[in-house]
């Protein structure tokens, strides 16, 4: 295999490649260029010929003998070997610049895929193994490829033992030509894989863990087919925990799954730092994966607790526990404020909770205060913490109201007073207003109004008929709302539903100036709930029933009703 001349007729005085070579086959472009499968005019061998496509742009012509250079620094049988460039004259434009290295036999890793179909996951570690040494090499030489995908990777001779790495266009090495202000400004890498670090407006551009992800990438790609694309979907899962990839990966590793998973976690990790360090502990790792994948243990009450251990030791699962801890931690201040205050009220109010819960990205509580003679008047504030990127961001309400950094949470004096602030405003309101914070409670997923004359005009706005909750705030029992209410809305799909679908109100019956929405026989021992289209046409009033399974179907019932009157025709004459 011809790895290039030692002297420097590698850098030749050539204006136009034509006056060397001649095109045998059209391999294809790219961002920097046209790819042709090209013989010498003087005689036989096949080689491969780049052309620079924009030769006038200063920038690109300078990239071009980055690659150049690359080619001629990195002596690798898994780097194609340079035979000749001009791309030494990067700064005369008189020279159409071209690069010629030696031409790869064989199929890209997409066609190579396409034709033979995903690879048993022995071979698919084979193949990546073979383009991890190509890495140490490379990162050992200073250099960052930047653009592994399957395209830029030949499979010589259809042999996964000889994965070859083209395409040196994005690469960096430090010192190598000037580094490029623009590149601030600039997407670099791959729609095979887009990593964070290497987007717009990021200065990390040039970390060779990026190549790592991409090469988790490729062992993802052979094993499932798929791509990537990123590695977060819409639902904040990396592309080995989507379901349509996960059970594909966990039955091609079998009892090497959980390390698999494990090695994947820190392939993908949105985080540089939370990736392997380097070329070789991320092979050193995909080779136990390797060797767990063949070893069926034999005492199977040893296997499930190596199978549990392994999952707990995950990173994903690692950091997501994290994540909880430290969401946790903030309800914990939170709730420190809260008790601070009730020894300060000298225990007339009491602390409350209700629906304390896990939500994917956080943790939510209901808290507050209550009067000490009567629990039916309190006050509730709906808190919860979430991880947003490098932040923990306390929401009130479903309005962020705080926001400290993970890796050093402060929980000082400032966020004391915002926290103070939110229950003495609370608690004031519940002294001069006791019945009026029940819209407090949680009954809905969205707080409720207060009066019919605001859940009127919202309806009116919006088109959605008003679901109004009626209740006699002059009973100790307050109409029995907890129990009432709180199990017809206890069903999370029924708390969806309501949100989506209608303007919610929780009122007071000494509000309600119009007799004739309350019967008379109706003494108000438990709620009374009245719907109402947008035009007031009443569409329900009835006395709520006390439990979750009636409430979903009586709601889904009203949707199905309210649809039904919006479609049908309207009356002639």
């Amino acid at each position: 295999m011809n790895k290039g001349s030692s002297n420097m007729s590698v850098w030749v005085d050539t204006k136009v490649w034509t006056e060397r070579w001649v095109s045998v086959e059209n391999l294809g472009s790219g961002g920097q260029g046209v790819v042709l499968k090209a013989r010498r005019l003087d005689g036989d061998g096949a080689a491969c010929v780049k052309v620079l496509s924009k030769q006038k742009d200063v920038e690109r012509r300078a990239r071009f003998l980055r690659e150049a250079t690359a080619y001629r620094t990195c002596h690798h049988e898994l780097v194609p070997a340079l035979i000749e460039t001009n791309a030494a004259h990067e700064d005369d434009l008189n020279y159409k610049l071209f690069i010629v290295t030696e031409y790869v036999p064989g199929l890209t890793l997409t066609e190579f895929i396409e034709m033979n179909g995903v690879l048993e996951f022995a071979d698919a570690v084979r193949l990546t193994s073979r383009l991890l040494d190509t890495l140490i090499y490379l990162h050992e030489q200073g250099w960052v490829h930047r653009d592994i995908k399957p395209d830029n990777i030949i499979v010589r001779d259809d042999n996964i033992e000889f994965p070859v790495l083209l395409d040196f266009g994005l690469c960096f090495k430090d010192g190598i030509s000037p580094s490029f202000v623009t590149e601030l400004n600039q997407e670099v890498g791959n729609r095979f894989l887009r990593l964070p670090e290497l987007g717009i407006g990021s200065a990390n551009k040039q970390d060779v863990r990026s190549d790592l992800s991409f090469v988790g990438a490729i062992l993802f790609f052979v094993m499932t087919g798929g791509i990537p694309a990123s590695l977060s979907d819409g639902d904040e899962l990396m592309p080995h925990q989507r379901s349509v990839f996960s059970s594909t990966i966990a039955r091609a590793a079998g009892p090497g799954a959980m390390t698999l998973f494990g090695w994947f976690d820190h392939a993908f990790n949105p985080n540089v730092q939370r990736r392997y360090a380097g070329a070789t502990q991320m092979l050193e790792a995909l080779k136990l994966a390797l060797a767990h994948s063949m070893t069926e243990p034999t005492d199977r009450n040893q296997g499930d607790l190596e199978f549990v251990i392994g999952h707990v030791d995950r990173r994903a699962n690692q950091d997501q526990a994290a994540k909880a801890q430290l969401c946790d931690a903030a309800m914990t201040a939170i709730q420190s404020v809260q008790n601070k205050l009730a020894v300060r009220f000298k225990h007339a109010f009491v602390t409350v909770q209700s629906g304390c819960s896990r939500t994917p990205h956080g943790v939510r509580n209901m808290l507050g205060f209550a009067n000490t003679h009567s629990d039916q008047q309190r006050f509730l504030a709906t808190f919860a913490a979430t991880i947003v990127g490098g932040e923990i961001v306390i929401e009130v309400d479903g309005a962020p109201v705080y926001r400290t950094e993970v890796d050093k949470p402060e929980y000082g004096k400032d966020f004391e007073t915002m926290v103070q602030q939110i229950f003495t405003s609370g608690v004031r309101a519940l002294i001069e207003d006791p019945s009026g914070q029940v819209v407090t409670r949680g009954f809905f997923k969205s707080r409720p109004c207060g009066t019919l004359e605001e859940v009127t005009a919202k309806s009116g706005l919006s088109g959605k008929p008003a679901f109004v909750i009626v209740f006699d705030d002059s009973n100790a029992t307050m109409s029995k709302l907890d129990h009432s209410l709180g199990f017809f809305m206890e069903y999370q799909t029924t708390k969806e539903l309501v949100d989506a679908h209608f303007e919610t109100a929780i009122v007071r019956a000494s509000l309600v100036r119009d007799a004739a929405m309350i019967p008379g026989d109706d003494p108000l021992e438990t709620p009374r709930w009245i719907v109402t289209a947008p035009d007031g046409t009443v569409l329900v009033s009835e006395s709520v029933y006390p439990n979750p399974d009636e409430g979903l179907k009586r709601v889904r019932d009203l949707i199905r009703h309210w649809a039904d009157m919006k479609q049908a025709p309207l009356p002639q004459g």
